[in-house]
């Protein structure tokens, strides 16, 4: 990534994973999106692993004040979410029902797949925001 004034990261602070501290994640991840939708962004791609999720999950609930807001779900891989908790799975599917397409980045996990994933979208993105856990 060559312009590091496209990157907004949120940080959780701690050990804490990004799923046990969501709640407070989601408003720092709130405001750090209206921050780009106030600059005229509305169309956003999410890598839906955990701290994905409580991205798209955020995304979700701006839709409801700018519904000119759109997203579309990057899947790691096929049974990404399977070993997860159901609650976290449930806010999963949930968003999954919001986005306007989902993508397969691979069927099976092979060692450096979300990080190569991870790096195309960097790649070709004129903003990223990340979680960092």
């Amino acid at each position: 990534m060559q312009n590091t004034d496209k990157c907004k990261i949120i940080g959780i602070p701690g050990k804490e994973s990004a799923w046990e501290n969501r709640t407070h994640l989601k408003e720092r991840v709130k405001k750090g999106l209206e921050e780009l939708i106030d600059a005229g962004n509305t169309y956003f791609v999410c890598v839906m692993n955990e701290p994905g999720v409580v991205i798209a999950d955020g995304l979700c609930d701006l839709q409801k004040d700018h519904p000119e807001i759109r997203f579309d779900a990057i899947i790691p891989y096929e049974e990404m979410c399977a070993s997860w908790d159901e609650d976290v799975r449930d806010c999963y599917f949930s968003a999954m029902e919001h986005c306007e397409k989902e993508y397969i980045f691979t069927r099976h996990p092979y060692s450096g797949c979300l990080e190569k994933l991870v790096g195309k979208i960097v790649d070709s993105s004129s903003h990223v925001v990340a979680v960092i856990v």
